[in-house]
């Protein structure tokens, strides 16, 4: 029986790429602090695969050797062929098929920038007929891209958002923060955000955002409008994160410009935002 509706995950490969004077460096310290022993071993006997020819495994993590340094991630091939499936088949069965992804992960340390395993996921998602890819997961707005006539939304940043008055929270949260399970929730996040100094709260990204609007015709979207709103950073925790109108264009020029790089172009007029399709 197949999986019914429920998590659907998708895995990735990250692998560093570092210069031969730092790959080098790596290999002296894995020698002398024997810390791939135990993975050596498995190896040996049978119990795990080899590494992959090029890769140098140091304590779980993937390292190559290449002039340049930096992250590159791949999507699983497994997970990928599932979920490809599924989009395949809603295709042969819906007028119009959106699907949606939730990732966290970044390029490098920019969080508006999508890691490339989820630019991999969303071109291959609209190659098997996706009408548009609606990313979140980052509580931040990242750019659009038109593929093939068709919509990514690398993350539409949040929505509804009200972290600090939920009524419990988990108990690694407690734990990590040193504070028993019996603390009530508004007394772990004033010490989480020192008094609300740090963190979300004083992050004006994490507080804007847009809605998108469709229109669809025969089959084909024809027309795609952005509307800001704000979560209303400046108010109380009791109100902050309900979503209202944004006036003025801070936030459709933003969204301009973290789409720029895709050559995706925005028209601002009136308060919102029309997306040029082509």
């Amino acid at each position: 029986m197949q999986g019914r509706p429920g998590l659907n995950p998708l895995g990735f490969k990250k692998i560093f790429h570092v210069e031969k004077e730092y790959y080098d460096t790596l290999q002296k310290i894995a020698d002398i602090t024997k810390i791939n022993a135990q993975k050596e071993r498995s190896i040996k006997n049978g119990y795990s695969s080899p590494v992959a020819e090029g890769i140098f495994d140091f304590g779980g993590l993937s390292f190559t050797c290449d002039t340049v340094s930096g992250t590159r991630t791949e999507a699983q091939k497994k997970d990928m062929n599932r979920i490809i499936a599924s989009v395949e088949e809603a295709r042969r069965q819906a007028d119009y098929v959106l699907v949606s992804i939730h990732s966290h992960e970044m390029a490098g340390d920019n969080i508006t920038e999508p890691a490339e395993f989820l630019k991999q996921f969303c071109h291959a998602c609209i190659d098997a007929g996706a009408d548009a890819v609606l990313g979140h997961g980052p509580h931040e707005l990242r750019g659009i891209e038109i593929y093939k006539g068709r919509l990514i939304f690398y993350s539409l940043g949040n929505f509804i958002f009200q972290p600090e008055t939920v009524r419990t929270q988990p108990a690694d949260a407690y734990e990590n923060a040193s504070m028993p399970g019996t603390t009530m929730v508004g007394e772990y996040m004033n010490r989480r955000s020192r008094e609300g100094t740090r963190g979300f709260v004083v992050q004006p990204n994490i507080w804007r955002s847009v809605m998108a609007g469709f229109t669809a015709e025969d089959g084909e979207i024809t027309e795609l409008k952005l509307y800001p709103i704000t979560l209303n950073m400046q108010f109380p925790r009791s109100r902050i994160g309900f979503p209202s109108i944004m006036r003025g264009s801070e936030v459709l020029d933003y969204v301009s410009e973290l789409s720029a790089p895709f050559g995706t172009r925005l028209i601002i007029s009136g308060g919102t935002a029309a997306v040029c399709l082509k």
